[in-house]
């Protein structure tokens, strides 16, 4: 009888252990995930936000070539790009990552992500609101992270 018990405790204390191992890797898994998008939102804002300087800098218009739309960019290794990405799901809108680490669109030869990111553009007098969205695929479900932005004329 005692036999019995002390495997009972055993196999308990065996698959508690287990079961807080699976736990743990889970919700790493889903803080890493958090923090990628989370990075990949802010870039898309900082595209815009680099527009915006460099306008300044230039002495034009703090909006020029800021134009409303839906968008996907990325850094093709040597300057920024954007192209049109009217729906966030659709699979134009993934982000790859290549060998270097870096992601984005235009190299299909790079292995898939999860990551999809949208950045849309619209007039919000005096300013212009810049919505980034980055959402990925995970345990059956879609996670997102959204940051908006209102950028000004503001220096």
């Amino acid at each position: 009888m005692e036999m019995i018990i002390a495997a009972g405790i055993i196999v308990s204390s065996v698959v508690t252990v287990i079961a807080l191992g699976i736990v743990t890797v889970r919700g790493g898994r889903e803080s890493e995930y958090r923090i990628v998008g989370a990075n990949l939102a802010r870039e898309g804002i900082e595209y815009f936000r680099n527009i915006r300087d460099s306008n300044w800098l230039q002495g034009n218009l703090w909006n020029a070539g800021i134009t409303n739309g839906a968008y996907k960019i990325e850094f093709n290794g040597s300057g920024w790009t954007s192209a049109a990405c009217p729906n966030i799901e659709d699979e134009g809108c993934r982000l790859y990552i290549n060998t270097s680490g870096i992601y984005n669109f235009s190299d299909n030869t790079g292995t898939p992500t999860q990551f999809y990111r949208q950045v849309t553009v619209s007039d919000w007098p005096p300013a212009k609101k810049i919505r980034s969205e980055v959402l990925w695929k995970e345990k059956g479900g879609t996670r997102n992270i959204i940051i908006d932005e209102d950028l000004t004329e503001w220096r």
